[in-house]
């Protein structure tokens, strides 16, 4: 219905319990502020109310913000780092079959490398992220929190815009899909894009950081 009138992005949907959404609202997580300050009751069940609004200090923002970039930054490099490996081991296979199994597996990590980075920004910037797994979904998000990640993926050429495709792709078919496959030149323009997003992350992570008051993320 929505298509059909015209909307200009695709509907996603984000579920969560009244005792998550309670949760959250107690702890004074801005996200799910804005959601009840701002967004439409469809449907309410008498006698199951949202909890009062709490208030997040500047200190509990900080030391949540820095317990996330701690966790959830090192999973960006270590996903790289496999998905290196794995093409090392893909370059020694003498079989295509079998090299093209290592290159599908460096794919899949590459994936989560995006994905992990994305998670990252918007745990830090927001103190929340959606559980998915479309990049589509959580860069667009990412960008709505920082306009300098718009443009990293470089998908204004045709070999940009495959590439791109097959690493949204890769979570699913890499390990599924006997018709994927991938070079080496598109595994290639794929680690520079996440290295690039990467550094990104660290630089608008370390940003927020320091505006809370927070330390040197070195020392995190």
């Amino acid at each position: 219905m929505l298509t059909e009138r015209g909307w200009p992005q695709p509907l996603s949907l984000i579920i969560h319990t009244l005792d998550d959404v309670n949760h959250h609202l107690s702890r004074g997580r801005y996200f799910w502020l804005d959601l009840v300050r701002d967004g439409i009751v469809l449907f309410e069940v008498p006698g199951f109310p949202f909890e009062k609004p709490g208030i997040l200090s500047r200190e509990e923002m900080r030391e949540e913000a820095c317990t996330y970039f701690r966790r959830e930054f090192k999973k960006v490099g270590r996903s790289l780092r496999t998905a290196e490996l794995q093409r090392g081991e893909g370059a020694k296979q003498k079989d295509a079959a079998a090299k093209s199994e290592w290159s599908n597996e460096a794919a899949f990590n590459l994936h989560q490398a995006m994905e992990r980075a994305y998670y990252c920004i918007l745990l830090v910037l927001t103190l929340y992220s959606p559980k998915s797994h479309n990049l589509n979904f959580l860069s667009k998000r990412a960008e709505q929190q920082d306009e300098r990640l718009i443009g990293v993926w470089k998908t204004d050429t045709k070999f940009g815009r495959r590439c791109y495709e097959l690493l949204r792709a890769a979570y699913v078919k890499s390990r599924y899909s006997d018709h994927y496959k991938i070079s080496d030149d598109e595994l290639d323009w794929i680690t520079d894009r996440v290295m690039e997003l990467q550094e990104l992350t660290r630089t608008i992570c370390e940003e927020r950081i320091a505006k809370l008051g927070g330390p040197d993320t070195a020392a995190l």
